[in-house]
């Protein structure tokens, strides 16, 4: 879970990147670069899930489970792309993008934190 909220945080940063530089500063180089540090940063979350849901599901269910877990992921994206379109037509797309970028960076810095408040501490410590 920590990698995969650590991505969630690169993501952000990634995302915010891309909007820098595509957004304000039209470069398309600064595009292609942040596209390509994002898509680095968000392949080990994939491989992070599909061996939690290896090692948690029993083999009987890894077909079911995988194809639910596809249905809810493309859901979601499609959802995901429908506000996102409603929101760029109320304000920019730049907007937008810095506005998901943010979201992304938060979700991941409250879930790390949150997860380190409750993970006990490690044995043999003085705390």
């Amino acid at each position: 879970p920590r990698l995969i909220l650590g991505c969630l945080v690169a993501c952000g940063f990634c995302l915010g990147a891309f909007t820098w530089g595509v957004g304000v500063r039209h470069s398309w180089l600064a595009g292609w670069v942040t596209t390509a540090l994002l898509g680095m940063v968000v392949a080990p979350v994939g491989t992070a899930i599909n061996t939690m849901v290896h090692e948690l599901v029993q083999d009987r269910l890894h077909g079911r489970v995988f194809s639910a877990m596809g249905i809810v992921m493309n859901a979601a994206m499609l959802i995901g792309l429908w506000v996102a379109g409603l929101a760029a037509a109320r304000s920019s797309p730049p907007v937008t993008l810095a506005a998901v970028s943010g979201l992304l960076a938060f979700g991941g810095v409250l879930g790390l934190l949150l997860g380190a408040a409750r993970r006990p501490p490690p044995s043999g410590s003085v705390i």
